[in-house]
């Protein structure tokens, strides 16, 4: 075969060679960026879920707030009601006394 042609061959053939380890190099890098960004995809849509989860809980806490506030004004009134009925019983039990 003719030499400048061999050459040329040859030349041919090592850039074939580097372009193909290129081409591997970029396929390889290119899968573990789509792995990567798959693992910061799910990482983000757990983090959604977590937020949406602590954004219900928080709504619940809040309303458990109110009802126990109420609950406990109720308790309040109740307790001074008991105070004054127990005042009321001590006036009669005085009265009765005498």
């Amino acid at each position: 075969m003719n030499p400048i042609l061999r050459s040329y061959f040859t030349q041919l053939d090592e850039a074939a060679a580097r372009l193909g380890a290129a081409l591997e190099g970029r396929g390889r890098e290119a899968r573990e960026q789509r792995e990567a960004r798959e693992a910061l995809l799910k990482e983000h849509w757990s983090r959604g879920r977590e937020l949406a989860a602590l954004r219900e809980d928080r709504e619940r806490f809040e309303v458990l707030q109110g009802e126990n506030e109420r609950l406990q004004a109720r308790e309040d009134e109740l307790r001074e009601r008991l105070r004054r009925v127990l005042k009321d019983m001590r006036a009669l039990t005085e009265g009765l006394r005498e």
